[in-house]
Formats: structure tokens, C-alpha cells, sequence
């Protein structure tokens, strides 16, 4: 019996999560700076051309993957929340902080995101008021 094939949507919905994972993974283990799309593509058997039809640029990329999961975003959101006694952020952060299982590798991606924030400050100032937002909420 033949399967159904892949509906386009889904096809390009799946192509972006996996340039995201791969993007991630080789931005831990290179750099930011030092994982060009042409590598990122290659890993998965991709043209250039494939990546950039799914994001505009390199600096879109990061973003996507810094939004698919980083370990402290949501610590810090906890703690910098806004309209939440101190005494209660901070005991829902410590909670939170003991809970939490950091991975390895989101704590490397963090850094990296640091990194590669001090040489891409229109990345960064984005990063910056899109956090702001999230604790105005």
C-alpha cells in the first residue's frame, strides 16, 4: 500500500524545523559566527538556496532558533516579572532554578546569543525589546 505523500505545508513546516535543530546544533559546536548557512545546509543535504527560501538571513535564523528553546529566558522572565511582589519572584525563581535541568548544550546556545550579540547589535536591541515586551505582559 502507498503512503499518502507529505502535503506541501507540512513538507515546509518540517524542512524549517529541522534547519532550526541543525542550525542549533552546529552554532553550539562552531560559533555563531563561524557556522555559515552553506554548512548548515549541507548538513542536511540542502542547497543555500533551500535555507534562505525558509529564512531571509542568518540573523533571522539565530532569531528562530534562539525562539525555539534557550534555558533562561523563562528564569529570567520569572524573576524580572512585572507587578509580582519581589519576595514572590524570587521564590518562584529559586523553585523554578532547582527544578530546572539546564542542558548543556542551551547553556553553550546562550552564550553564543551573548557572543554573538555584542558584534550584531540590531539582533541584540530586537532580542532586547522583544524581552521587554514579554515581561510588560
Amino acid at each position: 500500500m502507498r503512503q499518502q505523500p507529505i502535503p506541501r505545508a507540512e513538507r515546509r513546516i518540517r524542512t524549517k524545523q529541522a534547519i532550526i535543530a541543525v542550525a542549533a546544533r552546529l552554532f553550539t559546536r562552531q560559533g555563531i559566527q563561524s557556522t555559515s548557512i552553506d554548512a548548515i545546509a549541507s548538513e542536511l543535504g540542502l542547497t543555500t538556496g533551500a535555507v534562505y527560501a525558509n529564512f531571509r538571513s542568518k540573523a533571522e535564523l539565530v532569531e528562530a532558533v534562539a525562539e525555539a528553546g534557550s534555558s533562561g529566558d523563562s528564569l529570567l522572565l520569572s524573576l524580572l516579572r512585572v507587578g509580582v511582589p519581589l519576595h514572590e519572584r524570587l521564590r518562584r525563581f529559586g523553585r523554578s532554578l532547582a527544578s530546572a535541568v539546564p542542558r548543556k548544550e542551551l547553556v553553550l546556545l546562550d552564550l553564543e546569543y551573548v557572543i554573538y550579540g555584542s558584534t550584531n547589535r540590531r539582533w541584540a536591541k530586537r532580542r532586547q525589546l522583544r524581552c521587554r515586551a514579554a515581561l510588560s505582559s
